[in-house]
This record gives C-alpha cells, sequence and structure tokens, in this order.
C-alpha cells in the first residue's frame, strides 16, 4: 500500500496549544534509558560499528541529558551541508522506492539514529524540536513510498528511540514532544489518491501510551502528549471502523483510564499542578471517553460526565466540555437514563454561565467607573463652576482642541475634526496626547461586548450538543 500525506487527520490546532498548556503544568523527571548507533554511510566501517562502545549521553547545563549528534554531520559550513544532503537524498531514496533498503540500511539508520532523533534532545535546539517532528512525519514517513523502508523507520527507529526519550532524562520539552510522535505513529498511512482509506494508527503506540498514562509519577507534559494520542486512537476508530477497529478489551482499559482522569476533582497528592492545568486534563479525558462512545455499564459514563455538568464549583471550561461530551455517547441501545434530569442539568449550566458573566460585567463595570474619577481627580487648578480639577473652561480652547465631550468647547462635538481623531490631524492619532479617557473606556467596553456575545454564544453551543 502506497503511503501518502494525510494532513487532515492531524488536529493542528490542539497540538499548536499543547505546549503552552504543558509548560504550566510543570513536568518532573524520571530516569534515563538508551544510546544512539553510527552508520557507515558517515564514514564508519562495519569494524568500527562492532568495535565503538555505546556512549552515554551528555548532560547539559541544565542537569537534562543530551544525545550527540555525529561530528561529521554538525555545522554549516561547506562539507557539513553537503554530506548531509547527500545522505539526506539517499534516505528519501530509499523510502520512495528507488533504492533498496538492505542496500543502504546502515546509512538509513544512522541518518536517524546517529542525526536526526538526537537532534531532538539538544538543549541549544529546544525551539526547533516542534519542527523536526513535523518533518519528520511530512519528509520521511508520510512521503515514504515503499512499505518496507516506511515499516522499518515506523518500527525499528522512531518508537524505539521515542520511547528512550520520553523515558530519559532529557528536557521536559523533549519528553513532550517524543511521546507527540508517538502518538502520530501509523502502521499504514493514508492513502489520499485513486481509492482513498484513512490512516492505521500504530497498535504499539496506543498501548504504550496507555501505560506510559498510568505511570506514578509520570511529568504532566507527557500524560498530555498520550491523552492527546489516545484520543486520536478512538476518533480514527470512531470514524472509520471498518479498517482496524480497536479490540473491545483495549477500549475497556481506555475508558477506565479516562473516567480514574475525568473524575478526579484534586490533582494527586505532590502533583505540582494548578486548578487550570487539573480541569484540562480531565477536559482531554471527558472527551476521549465520549469518542469511545459507550455509555458504560449502568451508564456510568454518561452519569459522571453529567454530574461535571451540575457541578457549579467546577470551571465554566470543564463543564462547557463535559456538556458537549454527552452529545456523542451512543444511546441507541441505552435504556433507563433520566433524561429530564440530564436536560435540567444542561439548562443549569447555561443559566450559570448567564449569572457569571453578569457578575464579571459588573465588576469590570465598577472598576472603570473608579478608574475613571481616579483620573479626573489627578493634579491642576480647578475654579468653581469651570469644570473638573485641571481642565479649561468651556469655550478658552482653540477651535476644534477643546477637551472632548466638554459642552460649549468650540469646535465640532467632542473638541475634535470628524476625520481627526482625539483632536490630532488625520493619521496622527494621539499627536497631541493619548486617546480621552472616554473614548478609551468606551472601547474598552465594546471589546468586552463583543468578548462576553463570543463566550456566551460558545457555551450555549456547548449546552445545544449535549
Amino acid at each position: 500500500m502506497a503511503h501518502k500525506s494525510w494532513r487532515s487527520c492531524r488536529t493542528s490546532t490542539g497540538r499548536q496549544l499543547l505546549p503552552a498548556m504543558a509548560a504550566r503544568l510543570r513536568p518532573g523527571l524520571i530516569l534515563l534509558v538508551g544510546t544512539v548507533l553510527p552508520a557507515i554511510g558517515l564514514g564508519w566501517t562495519p569494524a568500527t560499528l562492532q568495535a565503538q562502545q555505546p556512549v552515554a549521553p551528555a548532560a547539559g547545563a541544565a542537569g537534562y541529558e543530551q544525545l550527540d549528534v555525529h561530528p561529521r554531520m554538525v555545522g554549516d559550513d561547506k562539507d557539513s551541508r553537503n554530506l548531509r544532503a547527500t545522505v539526506d537524498r539517499d534516505v528519501r531514496a530509499v523510502l520512495r522506492g528507488t533504492a533498496q533498503l538492505a542496500e543502504k540500511q546502515s546509512l538509513f539508520d544512522g541518518w536517524f539514529n546517529a542525526y536526526y532523533f538526537p537532534s531532538m534532545t539538544r538543549l541549544d535546539r529546544l525551539g526547533e524540536i516542534a519542527q523536526l517532528r513535523v518533518d519528520l512525519f511530512d519528509d520521511y514517513i508520510r512521503d515514504a513510498r515503499s512499505n518496507e523502508a516506511h515499516d522499518h523507520l515506523v518500527n525499528n527507529l522512531a518508537l524505539p528511540a521515542m520511547k528512550r526519550l520520553v523515558e530519559g532524562n532529557f528536557h521536559p520539552a523533549v519528553r513532550y514532544n517524543a511521546m507527540l510522535v508517538i502518538a502520530d505513529l501509523n502502521s499504514r498511512e493514508a492513502v489520499t489518491l485513486g481509492t482513498k482509506q484513512p490512516p492505521e494508527p500504530l497498535p504499539q503506540a496506543l498501548t504504550y501510551m496507555l501505560a506510559a498514562l498510568e505511570q506514578p509519577g509520570q511529568p504532566d507534559a507527557v500524560r498530555i502528549a498520550a491523552l492527546y494520542g489516545l484520543r486520536r486512537h478512538a476518533e480514527l476508530d470512531r470514524l472509520f471502523p471498518q479498517y482496524q477497529p480497536l479490540p473491545a478489551n483495549i477500549k475497556q482499559q481506555v475508558a477506565a483510564a479516562m473516567e480514574s482522569i475525568a473524575a478526579s476533582q484534586d490533582p494527586p497528592q505532590g502533583a505540582n499542578r494548578t486548578a487550570e492545568g487539573q480541569a484540562w486534563l480531565r477536559r482531554m479525558a471527558l472527551e476521549t471517553l465520549a469518542t469511545l462512545g459507550d455509555t458504560g455499564e449502568n451508564h456510568k459514563y454518561v452519569t459522571l460526565i453529567g454530574q461535571t455538568v451540575a457541578d457549579q464549583a467546577a470551571l465554566p471550561s470543564l463543564r462547557c466540555t463535559a456538556a458537549r461530551s454527552l452529545g456523542r455517547f451512543d444511546y441507541t441501545s441505552a435504556t433507563g437514563l433520566d433524561g429530564v434530569a440530564m436536560a435540567q442539568d444542561l439548562g443549569g449550566f447555561a443559566a450559570d454561565a448567564c449569572r457569571q458573566e453578569l457578575a464579571r460585567i459588573e465588576a469590570d463595570q465598577k472598576r472603570r467607573e473608579e478608574k475613571k474619577k481616579a483620573a479626573q481627580g489627578g493634579g491642576g487648578f480647578s475654579v468653581p463652576g469651570m469644570g473638573p480639577p485641571g481642565m479649561m473652561p468651556p469655550g478658552m480652547g482653540p477651535p476644534g482642541m477643546g477637551p472632548p465631550g466638554m459642552p460649549g468647547a468650540e469646535g465640532p462635538p467632542g473638541g475634535a475634526d470628524p476625520g481627526m481623531p482625539d483632536g490630532g490631524m488625520p493619521g496622527m492619532s494621539g499627536l497631541f496626547g493619548p486617546p480621552s479617557a472616554n473614548a478609551q473606556a468606551s472601547a474598552e467596553e465594546d471589546r468586552d461586548i463583543q468578548r462576553t456575545r463570543r463566550l456566551l454564544k460558545f457555551q450555549i453551543y456547548c449546552v445545544q450538543q449535549g
């Protein structure tokens, strides 16, 4: 089966948000495992390969491990660039089937084990590792035409290497990035030409992510990436069950793990996690649980999510996700559910959302009024009947230059020409000072109204989905 790119199956938005959120969860560390192997195409012979002893990864300045990149592949000099381009071209030829893997396997393996994967661990290249992950899939894995080369890269190189990075004493960003690679690995890539077929996620990746998620003391960054991967497997199984359906026992294990996380209102003892971080983990678990579609024994999964919707102490974002998740279950054979009570809980959440927004708006209005009073109580002098302290009497300013909104000032209403905001020349707003307090307050109120509209609209949408 040919291997083509299937970019639509990747949740790009979710993965753009994951790094920032994972950083807020402040992940910890566990021990390091594994090294890399060189290749004869990089200047070694088979005898050298056998003689060379594995080198322990070097410790970085921050105490994290990092794998050594082969010295001939490092640098921006002409020789290094030419060598990288040559090896890269040969590796791509193997993946596209124009060269045999058996003839170039040492070169092929060395490119990834001695250069590409170690580059994902370098502390001086942390800003590049996300792009390295994207390029690994776009330029190599999903671009493969040779099934043999694709399977060798996925099963024998990428999966073992990423496991070592996840389990090692590497920087949290490195471990998070490695788990995201595992989450996106497929046993068969999508076919987008001819007879189209979706990708088939790698089964070994799912079992590994599930085990990593349940491992005590696992850093939150790794758990977040594992949750993303489990949700991806569940989503593809739901959309395309005819290709590679998840075994029933695996579904039950995933559902049980999601139930445990979704029901945990407080972080585990000793976890350095914020309330928002805990809510985000629970949201991902709820979404995966609903994606699996099974209501559970005695509808326990639906009951759990319904209780989350009704929990007034929960964050609105969590309740919103719970409400939306209720709409994803398969209720075809569900009996004994109290639909009226569930609808009342959903309506209660909608009412709570409106009350919370009203309270927030009132607090913001009070804050703006206090800020306005403080601004009006500034310096200057005041004459009875001549306006607030520090202001010129009405009519005493030059035409068009009166204080904004001052009745009786010369010039257009508001003290400025319509084409000259805040008394400035066209195209030079603020030339004679910053925008007035009234103008700033009005703009702030407009933004606040738009924010409230968008937020309430989304929350009502979640209720409708439920």
